[in-house]
């Protein structure tokens, strides 16, 4: 895919190109939970097919668990 990439002779960005909209320190982010879920459902749906299709032995237990959390916290919002 990348046999030959072509890269600029200079670096195309400059320091401020890389700031964020909000500065304040990520802790102040991160100081309450927030349950999002970062798949829609029907990704929710076609993992949780698989994983079970694959069996849990063929697959790593953390995806399972992941597979699992995300349909939880998905039921969670439609109903919290």
């Amino acid at each position: 895919m990348l046999e030959d990439p072509r890269w600029p002779d200079k670096f195309p960005f400059r320091p401020e190109n890389f700031l964020r909209y909000d500065e304040s320190p990520d802790s102040a982010f991160y100081s309450y939970p927030r349950f999002v879920t970062h798949i829609d459902d029907n990704a929710i749906n076609a993992l949780t097919k698989w994983v079970a299709a694959a069996g849990r032995g063929a697959v790593c237990p953390s995806a399972h668990a992941h597979a699992v959390h995300a349909a939880a916290l998905t039921e969670w919002q439609r109903f919290g």
